[in-house]
C-alpha cells in the first residue's frame, strides 16, 4: 500500500506547501479490457497521456490534490482508443470517491463552507456533491410504511414542516415541505402497505388526526404524552410568569430560585426542593393549585390499564377549577381528544411517544443554526442523510487487531 493508502496507484512525485500536499500518480497495471468491444488478453498499446487534477481527503491537516498521469491505449482488436479506468475514481469526476463518501459524512454536522476549505472546493461544490449523494439514496430507498408512525412539525425558514418518523426504529422518514393535510395525506398514501400501520402518534393538531382517521382508520392514534405534559407546563409557567411580573426584586429572585423546581416531576425532587417548593405554595396558591393540577395530569401516565387511566383521567377533569383558565383550556382540548390520550395504553409496555421525533427536531434546530441560510431543501437533505452515517463506537470499544 502507497502512503496515500488508495490501492492501484504508484508514487511518481511528491510536494508539498504550506496547505497542500500535491502526490503525482499512475495506475500500477494497464487495462485488461477493451471498454468498447470487451476484449480480453489482446495487446494494448499506450495511444497518449494527460494529466488529470483530483482532489482527495485532507491529511495531517493538509489540502490534497492528486495529479494523475492518465494514459490512453488503443485496443488491438477493434481499433478504438480509451483512457484507462481509475481505481476509486469515477469517470470525468474531479474528486475521489472517498472524499465524496468523506463529504457525506461531515455535513451532517458541519457547514459546507468549513468542509469546502478543509478540503479545497468551494461550498457551492461540497453542497453540490451532497445533495447528489442524497439523491442517489433517496432515489434507492422504496419508502415502507412503519408500524407506528410518529407526525410532528418543526419550524423552518418561518413555515411548519411536517417531520415524519419510524418510532420502531428511530429514523426520520421524511420532512414534508408543508404541514398541510394535502401534503400529509399524499406522503403517507404513498409509502409502501401504509393501510397496516397500527398506530400513529402525534401531537394535537386536529389536521394530523383527520388524515389519519382518513386513510388509515383502523390504526390508533395516540397523542404523545410528551405533548400533554408540555402543554400543561406552559399553563403552569404562565401563572409563574403572572406572578413574577407583578413581584419585586426580592420575590422575583426567590421565585427564579423554584422555576426549575415547579417543572421537575414530583417524584426526582430532593427534600430541599421540596421545602423551597412548599414555601413558595404557601405565599402563592394560585401556584400551588396550578403545579399540583399539572402533576396530577403526569399521573394519568402512570395507570396500570386504559381503564384505570380513563379513571385518572375524569377524576383530573373533575379536579380542574373554573378559575384556572389556562388549565380549562387544557381540559378543553383534551377532552376531545380524550380516546387518543387514553390509546395510549392500548399497548402496555411499549411507551409509544414522539420522543426521537422531538430529538430530531432539535437537531435540525442546530443545522438551522449551523447555517443562518440553510433553505428548508438543505435541512431536510441534512436531517435525512445523518441516518445513513453510522455511529462510530468509543475508541477503543472494537478493540485492535
Amino acid at each position: 500500500m502507497n502512503a496515500l493508502h488508495l490501492p492501484g496507484y504508484r508514487i511518481l512525485d511528491f510536494k508539498q506547501n504550506k496547505y497542500d500536499y500535491l502526490y503525482v500518480i499512475e495506475p500500477e497495471e494497464p487495462p485488461y479490457v477493451c471498454i468498447h468491444c470487451g476484449s480480453i488478453d489482446v495487446k494494448f498499446t499506450k495511444h497518449s497521456v494527460r494529466y488529470r487534477d483530483v482532489v482527495d481527503i485532507p491529511s495531517q491537516g493538509k489540502r490534497v490534490l492528486l495529479r494523475i498521469k492518465h494514459r490512453r491505449y488503443k485496443c488491438s482488436a477493434c481499433g478504438e482508443t480509451f483512457y484507462e479506468p481509475l481505481n476509486g475514481i469515477d469517470t470525468f469526476a474531479k474528486v475521489t470517491k472517498r472524499l465524496k463518501e468523506y463529504i457525506m459524512e461531515q455535513a451532517v454536522k458541519r457547514s459546507y463552507e468549513d468542509i469546502g476549505d478543509e478540503v479545497g472546493l468551494s461550498s457551492q461544490t461540497v453542497k453540490r456533491y451532497f445533495d447528489e449523494v442524497v439523491m442517489e439514496i433517496r432515489n434507492n430507498t422504496k419508502i415502507k410504511a412503519p408500524r407506528v408512525l410518529g407526525i410532528d412539525e418543526v419550524y423552518i425558514c418561518k413555515r411548519a414542516r411536517a417531520v415524519l418518523m419510524d418510532i420502531d426504529k428511530g429514523i426520520m422518514i421524511e420532512m414534508l415541505e408543508s404541514n398541510t393535510k394535502a401534503a400529509l395525506k399524499a406522503f403517507i398514501s404513498s409509502m409502501e402497505g401504509y393501510e397496516n400501520i397500527e398506530a400513529v402518534t402525534m401531537d394535537m393538531c386536529p389536521a394530523y388526526k383527520y388524515v389519519c382517521k382518513e386513510l388509515i382508520p383502523n390504526a390508533k392514534v395516540i397523542i404523545d404524552k410528551f405533548h400533554v405534559i408540555a402543554f400543561a407546563n406552559k399553563a403552569l409557567l404562565k401563572y409563574f410568569n403572572a406572578i413574577k411580573n407583578k413581584a419585586n426584586t426580592a420575590e422575583t429572585q426567590e421565585l427564579w430560585g423554584v422555576r426549575k423546581i415547579l417543572l421537575t416531576g414530583k417524584e426526582k425532587l430532593t427534600p430541599d426542593k421540596i421545602a423551597k417548593r412548599d414555601a413558595i405554595f404557601k405565599k402563592y396558591d394560585e401556584l400551588r393549585i396550578a403545579y399540583w393540577l399539572k402533576e396530577d395530569l403526569r399521573d394519568v401516565y402512570l395507570a396500570a390499564d386504559s381503564k384505570e387511566a380513563f379513571e385518572l383521567f375524569y377524576l383530573w377533569e373533575e379536579s380542574v377549577p373554573k378559575s384556572m383558565k389556562h388549565f380549562v383550556k387544557i381540559k378543553n382540548t383534551l377532552n376531545r381528544c380524550k380516546q387518543e390520550v387514553i390509546n395510549y395504553f392500548k399497548f402496555p409496555d411499549e411507551n409509544l411517544t414522539n420522543s426521537f421525533t422531538e430529538s430530531m427536531n432539535r437537531v435540525t434546530k442546530d443545522y438551522i443554526r449551523l447555517g443562518r441560510n440553510y433553505s428548508y431543501e438543505t435541512v431536510r437533505a441534512k436531517a435525512l442523510l445523518r441516518q445513513h452515517i453510522e455511529a462510530k463506537p468509543k475508541i477503543g470499544e472494537l478493540g485492535f487487531s
